[in-house]
């Protein structure tokens, strides 16, 4: 935990400055990575839900950290594919940007990254 921050003062920040507590470039992009962090546990740890799964790969964007997302469905695919096949909407761009283009066409077929 950065400096003894608590997971519920980074919620706080969360909810009331947004884009300050995710973006890397303002006062609190470590609330936005612990978050992540503790999300990404949770589905890894097998939580198979769609709105986490949506939180983290949202997360990532603005940290602008995609390879992460990638990591993360790779490994959720490995253990629970029928719920990598549920979220595979919401990682095509991040898996088409690392150029992971079997992974995608198993899931469906790849959109343009934006």
């Amino acid at each position: 935990m950065a400096f003894g921050i608590s997971d519920q003062f980074c919620e706080l920040v969360l909810q009331r400055e947004p884009r300050q507590a995710k973006h890397p470039s303002h006062g609190f992009p470590w609330c936005s990575q612990q978050i992540r962090d503790e999300k990404t546990s949770r589905l890894v740890s097998g939580q198979a839900d769609r709105n986490l799964f949506n939180d983290v790969e949202s997360i990532n964007g603005y940290l602008d950290e995609s390879a992460a997302t990638v990591a993360l469905f790779k490994k959720i695919e490995t253990a629970q594919p029928d719920f990598a096949a549920s979220v595979y909407d919401l990682a095509d761009q991040a898996l088409i940007a690392a150029g992971e283009y079997a992974l995608a066409k198993r899931y469906g077929r790849p959109r343009d990254p934006v």
